[in-house]
């Protein structure tokens, strides 16, 4: 894969975002089936992150509080605690991605603060893809993993050097590191493989 193919990927994954939601906490709800519904109407699906910050935003251990709760109470406790929250403003980034076996509208992608900025992997690619250009003409991705918290991905600077022995050939390169959904921040840093 090329980088300029990886772009193409982040662009066709942006293009499902919906646009942030700076909403009250006490403003939201959760239903019986575990969505999250939001002031604008949206009915959505938790990620394992978005669940995650939610517990922490409430003060539980999910799995623990809830493991033999019905839909009903556990909906009853969460809306409980974040109508004790208030006023307290919060972002939400959200996909029109369909999880299956739910009849949300999309996924909630991740719970942040209002002030939180995302910068896209397409943005990030295309700058390191200026950066590189001149000294690197092909731009191969020797790796690349996403998950619905983080994406990383490799992408090859020069030939790779082999030593012989144990060790195998070596590639230089350069490693990105981003979350959009407040997971990690970004970081690029020159890399081995």
């Amino acid at each position: 894969m090329n980088l300029t193919d990886l772009i193409h990927e982040f662009e066709n994954r942006e293009a499902l975002q919906n646009t942030d939601e700076v909403v009250e906490a006490h403003a939201l709800t959760m239903t019986g089936d575990g969505n999250i519904k939001t002031p604008s109407g949206s009915n959505l699906a938790l990620t394992d992150w978005s669940r995650s910050q939610l517990s922490s935003l409430l003060g539980v251990r999910w799995d623990k509080w809830f493991s033999r709760a019905s839909g009903e109470e556990r909906a009853d406790e969460v809306n409980r605690r974040l109508g004790r929250m208030g006023e307290t403003k919060l972002k939400l980034r959200s996909s029109q991605s369909r999880p299956d076996n739910n009849d949300a509208d999309g996924v909630l992608d991740g719970i942040v603060t209002p002030s939180y900025s995302a910068i896209p992997d397409s943005q990030v690619a295309r700058l390191v893809a200026g950066a590189l250009a001149l000294n690197e003409p092909e731009l191969r991705v020797i790796r690349n993993f996403s998950t619905t918290m983080t994406t990383s991905y490799v992408v090859a600077v020069g030939k790779p050097q082999g030593r012989g022995g144990v060790v195998g050939a070596m590639w230089g390169g350069v490693l990105i590191q981003n979350s959009s959904v407040g997971y990690s921040c970004l970081s690029i840093e020159a890399h081995v493989t």
